[in-house]
């Protein structure tokens, strides 16, 4: 089982895995509420319940103030939230009835955010993408995929992470980790097509979501 690392904030940030934990660091990183937040990966997806069990046990939970759950959505953004709900109920923890900037009132506050975001299906890595689309690169990568497809004989294999890490490929310091590239900021979290995940951040990261919005 994935456990919890011990609580030395009293704003939580739980996120799947350790690229997610380091692309939110550097997130963060770039926000008014970096000081505020402590980042922790649960671990996979079915960690999740374990995880937050455990959580809630340790000697300093009692302080928290709010939790933020991130996962990505893969198929189904429905499904998504629906397994992070069952994950807090068990754990005793409040419910948010949906994803996104509305955190439920509780002791702590918690809050859902299900990537890419606005119900679509998808991960981190869609996001990345759409920072970069409509760009030259852009274009590159669709010809190269267009190419393997017609030699290869076969689709791509999660096409959202295989576009980023072509993207990555050819950045300086390229490395394969969106978190990685994220520190060394090669992706570019200031885009728009984050406004949500800061949007979010924020309503987590402070005391009563004022600087959600």
């Amino acid at each position: 089982m994935h456990k919890p690392t011990a609580i030395s904030k009293d704003k939580l940030l739980l996120v799947e895995g350790n690229d997610q934990r380091n692309f939110f660091e550097a997130f963060l990183s770039q926000i008014d509420i970096a000081d505020d937040v402590q980042v922790m990966n649960f671990g996979g997806i079915g960690d999740l319940r374990n995880f937050l069990s455990a959580l809630v046990k340790m000697p300093d939970f009692s302080d928290v103030q709010s939790v933020g759950l991130v996962r990505d959505a893969e198929n189904s953004e429905v499904g998504a939230v629906q397994s992070v709900q069952s994950s807090l109920e068990s754990a005793g923890l409040p419910i948010p009835t949906q994803a996104g900037v509305n955190v439920v009132d509780g002791h702590p506050r918690v809050g859902i955010l299900i990537l890419p975001g606005n119900g679509q299906p998808g991960m981190l890595e869609t996001l990345v993408n759409r920072t970069f689309a409509d760009t030259e690169i852009d274009n590159c990568i669709s010809d190269f995929f267009v190419c393997v497809e017609k030699s290869a004989t076969k689709s791509i294999y999660q096409k959202d992470k295989a576009r980023t890490f072509a993207f990555l490929a050819v950045t300086p310091n390229a490395h394969h980790s969106v978190g990685v590239a994220a520190k060394q900021g090669v992706v570019n979290v200031q885009h728009g097509a984050f406004n949500e995940v800061r949007n979010f951040l924020r309503a987590i990261g402070t005391n009563d979501g004022s600087k959600a919005r």
